[in-house]
């Protein structure tokens, strides 16, 4: 929905020291003010979409392997689950909003990328238009020289990141051990242990999918503006994989369970049928037993 409203378009500043995200919404006009709303929201909403991922593996892990813990996710406890997904939302937001806001300096400098590459002009519009170095020469600093709170958000950005999938992948690889070790210890059916793996396997690749699509054409965006190395248009796929990853993700899980797999492709399960002769075999033998 967000993504519908934005309809974002991402273009590097053709000398490498930032980029530019706004809105290209020829639908309908927001206005300034809800507009830039809605792009400010969209970014909180990509950080926040890692640590909801993350919280699918801690829950995995706790019902999993500390079954007792899952008390926390009732009554109160629910009020620290919101909190994990809702602070690293509103701090970025908060970064967006003071230091990635539009300019007068910012909007000239950008204007010259998006006018060359789009023919749009930036004059008047909202826009988030982190730049990680300094794009004029003052006093203070050089063109090139490192903006450092942006250079600081950045790198916020990237640790939250870092965290959330290290939690992913820790809490991900001890379920995967201790139901293996159920398993051979013969206290895991092998039925149970199979839905176990599969439940486990379609998180995993749904952790998978918006890292190869959603974050890593950012993450070489957001690395090459922090280097001050242009990286060519990689923000339009960046903008054309957020949109897809909402139904891609849905699709993945679907088909990552055999059951669910099975109903998809109208594949129906193969009944057992017992003869006559089998029923008589096994009646004839429970009173044998039960007569010794």
């Amino acid at each position: 929905m967000v993504d519908w409203l934005v309809q974002p378009v991402v273009i590097q500043d053709v000398h490498g020291y930032g980029y530019a995200f706004y809105s290209e919404n020829r639908m309908f006009d927001l206005g300034y003010g809800w507009a830039h709303f809605v792009q400010i929201l969209s970014c909180g909403c990509f950080i926040a979409s890692s640590s909801f991922l993350s919280l699918n593996f801690i829950y995995r892990y706790i019902s999993c392997c500390h079954k007792p813990y899952l008390r926390y996710f009732q009554g109160w406890g629910l009020l620290f689950i919101f909190l994990y997904c809702a602070l690293p939302f509103i701090i970025w937001s908060l970064c967006v909003y003071f230091l990635f806001g539009p300019t007068t300096e910012k909007t000239e400098h950008l204007n010259i990328t998006t006018m060359r590459m789009e023919g749009f002009d930036l004059t008047g519009k909202p826009y988030v238009g982190p730049m990680c170095r300094h794009f004029s020469t003052i006093p203070e600093h050089k063109a090139g020289d490192v903006n450092w709170p942006t250079m600081g958000a950045m790198l916020g950005l990237c640790g939250f990141q870092i965290l959330f999938y290290s939690i992913s992948l820790v809490c991900g690889l001890r379920t995967y051990q201790f139901n293996r070790k159920l398993f051979e210890m013969a206290q895991l059916s092998k039925n149970l242990y199979r839905v176990q793996m599969q439940l486990l396997r379609a998180i995993v690749i749904q952790a998978i999918v918006p890292l190869i699509s959603v974050y890593v054409p950012p993450a070489f965006l957001i690395g090459g503006s922090m280097l001050g190395v242009y990286v060519g248009e990689i923000g339009y796929f960046a903008a054309m994989s957020i949109s897809l990853y909402p139904p891609l993700d849905s699709l993945v899980f679907l088909l990552s369970i055999r059951d669910y797999r099975n109903a998809l492709c109208c594949k129906k399960r193969n009944k057992v049928h017992w003869n006559s002769s089998t029923l008589t075999t096994t009646r004839n033998t429970a009173t044998d037993l039960g007569s010794i």
